[in-house]
């Protein structure tokens, strides 16, 4: 089955850029660019939940998004589309 997480991304004053997942608290990554952060998640993603699978725990179910939260599809496209979107001019 396929999950399909909200994801938060954030720039911070150092312009490093924050991905976060309030559903798998255990998957968050940085990046110097709003796609490379959101890339990263992928990953981050992964890697959480086959802990979660090694660890025998339940895979969380995602919720709907809330305010300043995403649904990432694809990461590399929908990334650059969000970047185009909501990054503009940072």
């Amino acid at each position: 089955m396929r999950y399909l997480y909200p994801v938060k991304l954030v720039r911070e004053e150092n312009r490093v850029y924050i991905a976060s997942c309030r559903d798998v608290p255990e998957a968050v990554t940085e990046g110097s660019t709003p796609e490379s952060a959101v890339s990263a998640m992928s990953d981050a993603l992964g890697a959480a939940l086959a802990g979660y699978s090694l660890e025998k725990r339940d895979i969380p179910i995602p919720t709907k998004t809330q305010k300043n939260e995403h649904y990432f599809k694809n990461f590399k496209i929908c990334a650059n589309s969000y970047v185009g979107h909501r990054f503009s001019g940072l």
